[in-house]
């Protein structure tokens, strides 16, 4: 396992999320306030919506991943050739069958929700160019799936992040001439296809030999590609379903504009995750690589090791947002927001700090093929999810907080449970003792910082300038903590000897 890559990695990963962050939180004020709550929230849906299509990769992604992966260390090239000219046609299928099905739904969509501000034929349009965006990013797929596998994340985020600033300093242009919902929908569009072809010139300058031939289309290849990916698909689908019908729910059970009010927040937890799941991302083709040459103590240590980092990540931000989140969308978005945003933070915040700490026993089971398990937990836990916002919201009048609840309580049980369960099991770990090494020691020490922030000093933000500083306090102070604390000594070690080499 190649240490220094892994990190180089995950730098580049976190590089763009950060700077995507970042640009986000200067373009989505102008996004929300040149559209308008109603407006806005008929972009939240429609991503809502034709995010649902993104699964029709039937997880072929990750079969790429982890086949090519494979095959990469056995010295396979042939191979690897063979999975990847056979995934190019499935995915330009699929990429051709979501185009037309979009046509299809972006007629009636208009008819599914009331919108007062925007035509039938407008709202036709904008439907219509989100779906061919998407369509576009599926038909292409396989290049994104390639960099990953191929472990080229410094390739993959650089265009990433070229296409990020042009999109996005091109829409802030836009919009503040008075452009509006459509401009949003072309511009995005061609973000995608400059974006797939800069990914397909890099694939053919550096893995030359990964190139279509017919001659590899075989039935066999199909469905062994096809034996792997079925239970991704449905991971996949169930992520879609537990964290984009909430804005469905509440735009056909509440109003459209409440959308908006429920996305903001979901929008600081979606960035949360992103950085988590991307730093975590990167194992998966080391995992599979492991497994491949039997190294298992190997991946017994990546999950026990990156579920902890994984915490370790994200309470220090969780502990920020649940106590001054709030301040910060109002000077963010506007006191409007903010003031609604506090307990719908809160409760999302329950539900990710667990969620968050389990993303690489995903990653771990797709490496090592044995994901189907979790597969069906992960439906179970969407079913729940949509049935008990519909019932808070319905039946206990809970308004926007249902919708956060339906998410929270199946994300503590699923991820606390039932997964680390089955992956202690399969793995030979002790689960309590697991649980005690993992959560116990992050947890603590985060009730104990909550107790003193709310009974002892209820520090309140009023500017950026002392959000940021709050911020930087609990992170040095989360930062001591695991230093001394969570970090594995032998890491620490291997960090400090490296940085000392360097100087």
């Amino acid at each position: 396992m190649d240490i220094r890559r892994i990190a180089i990695n995950i730098f580049s990963n976190w590089t763009f999320f950060v700077l995507m962050i970042g640009v986000s939180f200067f373009v989505s004020p102008i996004l929300v306030h040149s559209l308008g709550d109603e407006q806005y929230g008929t972009w939240v849906l429609i991503g809502s919506i034709v995010g649902y299509f993104a699964v029709m990769d039937f997880g072929l992604m990750t079969a790429l991943v982890r086949y090519i992966s494979k095959y990469d260390a056995q010295e396979e090239p042939e191979k690897s050739r063979s999975i990847y000219s056979n995934a190019c046609m499935f995915f330009v299928l699929v990429g051709i069958i979501i185009a037309i099905i979009c046509v299809v739904i972006a007629f009636f969509f208009p008819l599914m929700f009331e919108i007062n501000t925007l035509s039938r034929g407008y709202v036709y349009w904008v439907f219509l160019f989100a779906g061919l965006e998407l369509a576009a990013l599926m038909g292409t797929g396989m290049f994104s799936g390639v960099l990953h596998a191929k472990q080229d994340f410094v390739w993959l985020n650089g265009i990433n992040i070229l296409v990020l600033v042009v999109k996005n300093i091109i829409l802030v242009v836009m919009l503040l001439n008075g452009f509006n919902l459509m401009t949003v929908a072309l511009i995005h569009l061609f973000a995608t296809i400059l974006r797939s072809i800069l990914r397909y010139l890099v694939i053919k300058k550096r893995h030359p030999h990964l190139d279509f031939k017919k001659s590899d289309l075989q039935k066999t290849i199909i469905k062994k590609i096809f034996g792997y990916s079925v239970y991704s698909f449905m991971i996949a689908f169930s992520i879609k379903v537990l964290f984009f019908t909430d804005s469905i729910v509440l735009g056909s059970m509440v109003s459209v504009a409440a959308v908006t009010f429920y996305a903001i927040p979901m929008t600081l937890m979606t960035y949360l995750e992103q950085i988590v799941t991307v730093g975590m991302s990167v194992f998966t083709p080391v995992i599979s690589s492991n497994e491949a040459v039997g190294e298992n103590e190997k991946n017994r240590n990546i999950y026990f090791w990156g579920s902890r980092y994984a915490l370790m990540l994200s309470l220090p931000v969780v502990f920020v947002l649940y106590t001054n989140g709030d301040s910060f969308i109002s000077l963010w978005m506007g006191e409007e927001y903010g003031l609604k945003s506090t307990s719908l933070l809160r409760i999302l915040c329950v539900g990710y700090v667990f969620y968050l700490s389990q993303v690489i026993a995903t990653e771990l089971l797709k490496g090592i093929s044995r994901h189907k398990f979790i597969a069906y937990v992960f439906a179970v836990e969407a079913v729940l999810n949509l049935l008990l916002s519909v019932i808070l919201i319905k039946f206990f009048g809970f308004g926007i907080e249902g919708a956060a609840y339906g998410t929270m309580v199946p994300l503590v049980v699923v991820n606390f449970l039932i997964v680390p369960l089955y992956v202690c099991k399969l793995m030979s770990l002790n689960y309590l003792s697991y649980i005690l090494k993992t959560y116990f020691p992050l947890l603590s020490f985060t009730m104990f910082g909550g107790f003193f922030y709310f009974y002892v000093y209820p520090f309140r933000a009023t500017s950026y300038l002392e959000i940021a500083f709050f911020a930087s306090v609990v992170s040095i102070v989360y930062a001591i903590f695991s230093i001394t604390v969570v970090i594995d000594k032998d890491h620490k070690r291997k960090i400090f000897a490296k940085f000392i080499c360097r100087q």
